[in-house]
């Protein structure tokens, strides 16, 4: 065993693995915005219960669905923005082994990168989600939200390696 860091090896991520972990993320953040909107929707039944009205009774589905989209991107802005700076991949590209780089350092992304990150993935998506289908084109795996923001996305090779380096090794 040597004192030296190991350097680790880093691939491009595809769009099958990276879809994987979105919908990975996705699952978590609306369990999360499924169990606020009760909790916010059961808050108000108790404060402005009438006689003999149920729960079911005392909202529309139209009124459900409006608290449980404020709820989802209540939860998924700092979900996604907090992990990709903070910790460089969200909890779904964990799992999978995919970082989140900045494209010309290769280092963590700055806050400023992953609001914009975030800002261009809802771009990527009303583009019929070609933003997102430029991953299986480009040749460097990158998403529309990725080229505005300076990001890539990348698989990190050895499994232990996810947060440890911050460098990658060439862009060609």
């Amino acid at each position: 065993m040597t004192d030296t860091e190991p350097t680790f090896q880093f691939r491009y991520a595809g769009f099958w693995l990276r879809a994987a972990a979105s919908i990975i993320d996705e699952i978590i953040v609306m369990i999360a915005a499924v169990v606020l909107t009760y909790f916010a929707l059961g808050l108000v039944y108790a404060v402005t219960k009438a006689e003999g009205v149920t729960f079911a009774q005392a909202f529309t589905g139209m009124q459900i669905q409006l608290v449980e989209l404020g709820a989802a991107l209540f939860i998924s802005v700092p979900y996604h923005i907090g992990f990709h700076y903070k910790q460089g991949s969200t909890p779904g590209k964990r799992m999978l082994r995919i970082v989140v780089r900045d494209y010309q350092t290769g280092g963590r992304i700055t806050l400023s990168q992953s609001i914009w990150r975030y800002t261009w993935s809802g771009l990527s998506g009303i583009l019929m989600g070609a933003g997102y289908l430029m991953v299986a084109f480009h040749p460097k795996k990158r998403a529309l939200h990725e080229l505005l923001s300076n990001t890539v996305s990348l698989m990190v090779e050895k499994p232990d390696a996810t947060e440890t380096s911050d460098q990658y090794e060439g862009q060609e």
